[in-house]
């Protein structure tokens, strides 16, 4: 199946042609009610996938770290730390602006992966 939008080609592969059908009937109804379509994936909005609604990583690393913090053992703290300092960067999307990933795991390191009590100014 293709079809454009922004005069940008755009296709998927169905398994049958009844399921390509449909799928063309679709975007056919959305074109007619005049809904806006998505440049980047050529989808109405009505057919795009939901905004995830869980937490960030970032949120979730410092929720994790803040839970093991007064339990854990110096030593596993700075495993976790050294874990989570490794993966963060990588997650991060690669886009104009983004920060080194050594001044990255820096702030993390100092700021954003500590408790509130323990992080430096």
């Amino acid at each position: 199946m293709r079809w454009t939008v922004d005069r940008k080609t755009k296709s998927k592969s169905f398994r049958t042609k009844g399921l390509a059908d449909s799928f063309l009937s679709d975007l056919r109804q959305a074109a007619k009610a005049g809904e806006a379509f998505d440049v980047t994936t050529g989808l109405p909005v009505s057919m795009l996938a939901p905004e995830p609604s869980g937490p960030s990583f970032l949120e979730f690393a410092q929720s994790y770290v803040l839970r093991r913090w007064r339990t854990s053992a110096a030593r596993t703290r700075e495993t976790d730390a050294y874990a989570l300092l490794t993966l963060v960067p990588a997650l991060v999307a690669d886009v104009p602006g983004r920060p080194d990933p050594e001044d990255l795991r820096a702030v993390l390191r100092a700021h954003a992966l500590l408790p509130e009590d323990r992080r430096l100014i």
